[in-house]
């Protein structure tokens, strides 16, 4: 079984916390909120300038990193990092987990909870399934005799 899609489809939010544009501050701006499943395709952030992102959203692609709540103050229309934070963490990126094509479930693999769940996932919601064989064996007659 291929994957037909990407997955995650687009830059995500690995947390709750704030996609922000910059490293050069500790102060950033806030001019928005992105929950999941908003398109935030045309969300251009300046240098300086913050959105408030919830868990599984779209990361604007001008967003440098996403930093967790925990390590925010909001002040007003403001947000304080008060811990260091480096670039490109927080995000799941296009196709981190599996790109387009790519092989999602091997032939002969079992289909347990946790490969339904990919399947799902991925948007595929049948797979061509077998059942093991079950073989017994029915022996008549008296020309079979023991070993030795």
């Amino acid at each position: 079984v291929y994957s037909e899609i990407n997955m995650p489809p687009f830059d995500q939010s690995a947390m709750d916390g704030y996609a922000l544009n910059g490293s050069n501050t500790s102060t950033f701006k806030i001019i928005g909120e992105i929950q999941a499943g908003d398109n935030a395709s045309k969300i251009e952030l300046k240098e300086g300038e913050a959105v408030r992102i919830f868990t599984g959203g779209m990361v604007p692609k001008t967003a440098t990193t996403v930093v967790k709540q925990e390590i925010t103050e909001r002040i007003e229309h403001n947000v304080v990092i008060l811990e260091a934070f480096e670039a490109g963490t927080n995000i799941r990126y296009t196709a981190e987990q599996i790109n387009i094509g790519e092989l999602a479930l091997e032939k002969g693999a079992q289909l347990n909870a946790a490969a339904i769940g990919f399947l799902a996932m991925l948007g595929i919601s049948s797979v061509s399934v077998f059942r093991k064989p079950k073989v017994r064996l029915l022996i008549t007659g008296n020309e079979l005799i023991a070993a030795g």
